[in-house]
């Protein structure tokens, strides 16, 4: 009995980071339909993301100050530059772009294209030379099949919301015409 749990804990401290990360996708995903959606209710982008920002230092700082109290270094006049370009040019214009998007994207691209920010990194990293695609190992292998899992992931759900809004007079139209426009679908879905 002391056997298998020990087996599975060391499973489960294996398969957590790839968990998370595709935890972290969904939530991302999610994020991107329900901003729409009140975006689509009235809310101004701007001021969702200065209570987005809000809400994040209410909950983020006394949860920083007590967990981190004793290991994080002193505040120079260089660290706080550095968290003062962080903050304007990484979280508040990517939020601004896209919150802003969205009035021109749907939110399932914009989950799909967000969806792709790991294939990206990954196809950088090896270009730049900073990770190399070892094809002969099976983390290697790993890689480049969620490389190409993810990128035709996010073309499915493109290309199917295109095929599916063109084909959605399917229900007006005859028996014959309905069973080609379903087999269009079904072959952008495959």
């Amino acid at each position: 009995m002391v056997m298998e749990w020990s087996h599975w804990r060391k499973t489960a401290e294996k398969i957590s980071p790839y968990v998370y990360i595709v935890l972290a996708q969904v939530i991302a995903a999610t994020y991107a339909v329900m901003s729409k959606l009140v975006f689509t209710g009235g809310t101004d982008p701007v001021v969702f993301n200065v209570y987005q920002f809000i809400a994040a230092s209410l909950f983020m700082g006394p949860l920083a100050f007590v967990f981190e109290r004793k290991s994080r270094p002193p505040l120079t006049l260089s660290i706080t530059c550095w968290i003062f370009f962080q903050a304007l040019l990484g979280a508040t214009l990517f939020q601004t772009l896209f919150s802003e998007s969205l009035d021109y994207i749907s939110s399932t691209a914009q989950s799909a294209i967000i969806n792709l920010f790991p294939a990206f990194t990954y196809v950088l990293s090896v270009i730049l030379r900073q990770e190399r695609a070892e094809l002969n190992r099976v983390s290697g292998v790993g890689k480049l099949l969620g490389t190409v899992v993810s990128v035709s992931g996010a073309l499915t759900l493109i290309l199917w919301k295109k095929w599916f809004s063109e084909c959605y007079g399917c229900f007006k139209l005859g028996k014959c015409q309905r069973w080609l426009c379903h087999c269009h679908i079904g072959s952008a879905l495959t």
